[in-house]
């Protein structure tokens, strides 16, 4: 439309300005493909600013430090904008600067960064919580297992199910989270275990969750780890995995056993 051209001839203008070709002009706009919509759409709003400021392209070419009329900018917009424009508009506008080379320091700055914080706030996504399916009957039938573990008739592989099984309900951890997890268990004596882990889906990144002693054995992560650990050929010292290669391998080749077995937990109701 109107403003899309508008928006081209401002490009073109700026970019010609700073002494791009014209072929290379129309790479970059040919190479945005969906994204140049977005930016034309946030671009038009910046070109109406420019007009009532008095700006011209040439001007606009010539500015060494882009962050004072980017500020100026979302200073003006962020009355009456949405904040999710607002986002689009800072985006495009740095993205025009630095494809007329200019620097990033002189762009995107701390000027920039608190203006942009309120706006960033608000479109951030709230993180919603986890809901955890039959959690009282997967515990129901864990503390039924109670008894015999007290008899101690639980197997090693019975045993790292449960243990890892309410490590899931617990932290809200993956399986696939727990098999790359490092166990700290250097404060053990003081009833306090540490898993650290990696986040692989949803909110990326380093995890740490901290178990502590209950007053229900039955259900207490530590009660079932440490009667886990004393049956395990590979015990688990001060920081190492919480699961051996030997263990992790071991899963792998019976075809995802520890899935099965911690789904059919879910299942039982008896």
């Amino acid at each position: 439309g109107r403003r899309g051209q508008d928006v081209a001839r401002l490009f073109r203008a700026a970019f010609e300005a700073s002494g791009l070709s014209r072929n290379a002009i129309r790479s970059i706009i040919n190479n945005w493909h969906g994204s140049w919509r977005r930016h034309a759409c946030a671009l038009s709003a910046f070109w109406e600013y420019m007009r009532r400021k008095g700006i011209s392209v040439e001007q606009l070419a010539r500015i060494d430090k882009p962050y004072i009329i980017i500020a100026d900018y979302i200073t003006d917009i962020i009355k009456y904008q949405s904040d999710a424009f607002v986002i689009q508009a800072m985006t495009s506008v740095s993205t025009m600067f630095e494809l007329i080379a200019r620097e990033e320091k002189d762009i995107r700055n701390k000027v920039i960064e608190q203006l942009m914080l309120k706006p960033v706030a608000n479109t951030r996504k709230v993180i919603r919580e986890v809901t955890i399916w039959k959690m009282e009957q997967l515990l129901d039938y864990i503390v039924k297992l109670n008894v015999e573990r007290d008899k101690g008739s639980l197997t090693v592989n019975e045993l790292r199910r449960v243990v890892i099984t309410i490590f899931m309900e617990y932290s809200v951890l993956r399986l696939s989270e727990l098999q790359r997890a490092m166990l700290n268990v250097t404060q053990i004596e003081q009833g306090i275990i540490i898993i650290c882990s990696n986040l692989l889906k949803g909110k990326r990144g380093r995890v740490e969750v901290t178990f502590k002693v209950v007053k229900n054995r039955a259900v207490c992560s530590i009660t079932r780890f440490q009667a886990w650990n004393e049956k395990r050929k590979t015990k688990t010292t001060d920081k190492d995995l919480l699961l051996s290669n030997r263990e992790k391998q071991k899963i792998i080749n019976t075809g995802r056993m520890q899935q099965r077995s911690i789904h059919s937990y879910e299942q039982c109701r008896h």
